[in-house]
């Protein structure tokens, strides 16, 4: 299962402010950090009004050819039946942000100075040297037992 303590924290001083029930708070939505919806089948099971933001794109992958007619097909293809496995397996899931782009030609689109896979010129396809440029806040991830 996927924890991560600051979500948890979030979701229990919006309970406590709010309350619990049908009317009481809002609805607390959660991005999947890009880990997928898999990983947080289960989570916090029991909580009440929580949802799973999910941020699904295709031109992160793979460069394709494909006409627009053809690329059009890709998100229900390729995603319909993991939000109907969330939907199960988490609660309500909703894609929160999505791109029409279907490659990543947009200049800086994969961070500045660092190239496109459509035209070669990406520095590190893996995706591994844009490590660099996500900060993660010390001991958020991790304590008490916690994995992601």
């Amino acid at each position: 299962m996927c924890y991560c303590l600051s979500y948890l924290q979030a979701y229990e001083i919006i309970r406590a402010a709010g309350g619990t029930g049908s009317g009481n708070g809002p609805i607390v939505s959660y991005h999947d950090a890009f880990f997928g919806a898999a990983k947080w089948a289960g989570w916090l099971p029991g909580a009440d009004r929580i949802a799973l933001d999910l941020h699904t794109y295709v031109c992160f992958g793979p460069q394709s050819d494909q006409t627009i007619a053809e690329q059009v097909q890709k998100p229900c293809a390729a995603w319909g039946a993991m939000m109907n496995t969330s939907m199960g397996a988490f609660g309500l899931t909703a894609a929160g942000e999505f791109s029409n782009a279907v490659t990543d030609c947009g200049k800086w689109v994969n961070g500045v100075g660092l190239g496109a896979r459509y035209d070669g010129t990406m520095q590190d396809e893996t995706g591994a040297g844009m490590l660099g440029l996500v900060v993660v806040k010390p001991g958020l991830i991790g304590r008490h037992g916690t994995t992601l």
